[in-house]
């Protein structure tokens, strides 16, 4: 047996929008409107209005969790508003929940060579109408929307495509032609407005996807529960330890990166490396090999002074293997720079460069190039050996 064709299926979406139109719209109007008005004070760009506007937006972003089941019931169940948004607001947390295990067998189904992963997330797409309409939670919801969508997968997807380019079509005939002339706030009227529209037809359209798939497998719930729970376990158990993982890598990453960038930069002396590096024309300042710096070593946090036959800048930026050490450093009243050993270094960008945001931590042990540079030029001050501490 096969799915309705195309035109059976549109044409049952249409007359069942038509009938639910009032209530279907009322309900997506709801987080709509909020967003809306989030967006508009975020706009505004004052402290107070940037955090009225968030709340709003997640206030909005929330209650259109609950606005979508409250869709389904209203469709599915015939329920009026208030209805539909009670069992919304009820099966929210379930939602969530069936949401976080979906994701979760659908990473474990992408790290098992990818198909898997996007072959699961189509299997699992009517979750939301197990839930809704059949009272199925957790893994049962997700086991038995795998098992309607089981033999007729491409048939799903083409009828999912088909309503994604319908919608693509209206976007580009209805709104670019305003974002391209009018913009700003018109511009989003008009896609707030073709979302209301669209958006029930697609719960429209979805539910009678899911329809007409229970009606061809009145036995799925008996199948789901034999054959589908143990390869979403799997697949979870492979999405929590791909979690894992990436957590691990990234923390590996934050704490080695640094190093590997100094030690990149050594190796590759040409190298772009946010390093000092004196531009063509940068001179030298006098004193060049008379500047000392004193102590010649200690840990992180030793007050250090640089001293010589140097008329320093009112404002001096001092380096440490071409790294910046600290900026805007004034001499004392005898001529001498003061500062102390940082735990860290930063990259030295131009002001209007694209900065990479690293650091570099000082490491114990190692001796750092002292340099100093003003707007006359640059002058080493010689070397400084960090102690432990």
């Amino acid at each position: 047996m096969q799915l309705d064709p195309i035109g059976i299926l549109f044409s049952k979406s249409w007359r069942r929008y038509q009938e639910r139109f009032a209530v279907l719209t009322s309900i997506f109007l709801v987080p709509l409107a909020l967003i809306g008005i989030g967006e508009l004070l975020i706009t505004r760009q004052t402290i107070l209005a940037l955090a009225l506007g968030g709340v709003i937006n997640l206030l909005g972003g929330i209650i259109s969790v609950a606005a979508s089941l409250a869709m389904v019931a209203a469709i599915g169940g015939n329920e009026d508003f208030a209805a539909s948004y009670r069992t919304g607001f009820k099966l929210f947390w379930a939602s969530v929940w069936i949401a976080i295990l979906a994701s979760l067998a659908s990473f474990g189904g992408l790290i098992l060579f990818v198909v898997p992963g996007i072959i699961l997330a189509v299997q699992l797409a009517l979750v939301r109408y197990a839930l809704v309409l059949e009272g199925k939670n957790g893994m049962d919801a997700l086991a038995q929307s795998r098992e309607y969508v089981k033999g007729y997968w491409w048939a799903f997807v083409g009828r999912g495509l088909l309503l994604g380019l319908l919608f693509g079509a209206i976007m580009l005939v209805l709104y670019l032609p305003f974002k391209l002339i009018a913009g700003g706030i018109e511009a989003g009227l008009i896609y707030g407005i073709l979302l209301l529209l669209f958006a029930p037809f697609s719960a429209v359209y979805s539910y009678e996807i899911f329809d007409n798939l229970r009606r061809l497998k009145p036995n799925a719930a008996e199948a789901a529960a034999k054959t589908e729970k143990g390869f979403l376990k799997v697949c979870m158990v492979v999405g929590v330890v791909g979690i894992i993982g990436v957590i691990i890598l990234l923390f590996a990453a934050l704490a080695f990166l640094p190093a590997a960038i100094m030690k990149w930069s050594a190796m590759h002396p040409g190298g772009y490396n946010y390093a000092y590096s004196p531009s063509s024309g940068t001179s030298t300042l006098p004193g060049e090999g008379q500047v000392r710096v004193s102590p010649a070593t200690g840990p992180v946090g030793t007050l250090v002074t640089i001293s010589g036959p140097v008329n320093f800048d009112a404002t001096n930026t001092i380096f440490m293997n071409g790294y910046v050490a600290v900026r805007d450093v004034s001499p004392s009243a005898d001529g001498m720079l003061s500062f102390k050993i940082p735990a860290s270094l930063l990259p030295n960008c131009d002001p209007h460069e694209m900065c990479p945001q690293f650091v570099l931590p000082v490491r114990p042990g190692m001796g750092y190039g002292v340099a100093v540079t003003n707007s006359q030029g640059i002058v080493s001050a010689g070397t400084f050996t960090v102690a432990s501490q």
